[in-house]
């Protein structure tokens, strides 16, 4: 297996060359207080990692999920994320849209969700244009626990890593 890590400020490119599953790529970055982590993958997904062993699951939808609020800007919005199985890992797939996983709904978040049926969700393609626009990321994960976790990004050096995904 080939790893090649390549840093861009605050944002590593991480490319595998896996024999069995191919070469992927991750872009990632880790939060103002380094208790979290925000990932773009070559699987077209948003990983966030809020430095919480156990998300609690709000079970609205066929999948684990709980609220991930961002702030852009002046701008506040929430999406729904999976849990992963082990719930240590937030999860966003465009797939997930079909089954609940939706943001809310407003004139902002227009601007890069898609709609699926009766539901709207991230593109993670026109998210990743619109973080581009912005110089932090501001995410707060609350669960049905009660766990409130605030996250901060820098999104200097984001622009170029990111170009190493999504060309």
């Amino acid at each position: 297996m080939f790893i090649s890590n390549h840093s861009y400020a605050e944002w590593t490119v991480k490319k595998n060359d896996d024999p069995f599953e191919g070469g992927s790529t991750e872009v990632y970055s880790m939060s103002a207080n380094n208790n979290g982590l925000i990932a773009f993958d070559s699987k077209n997904r948003i990983l966030i990692n809020n430095g919480d062993s156990y998300v609690c699951s709000d079970y609205v939808s066929s999948y684990k999920n709980t609220k991930v609020s961002f702030k852009l800007g002046n701008e506040i919005f929430s999406q729904k994320f999976a849990i992963s199985n082990d719930n240590s890992l937030l999860i966003y797939k465009e797939d997930f849209i079909g089954n609940g996983l939706t943001i809310s709904d407003s004139k902002f978040t227009r601007n890069f969700s898609i709609k699926y049926w009766s539901n709207r969700a991230i593109d993670v393609r026109k998210f990743i244009s619109e973080l581009k626009k912005h110089d932090s990321i501001l995410i707060r994960t609350s669960d049905s626990c009660g766990n409130v976790t605030n996250l901060e990004f820098d999104m200097g050096g984001f622009n170029e890593a990111i170009s190493q995904l999504y060309r």
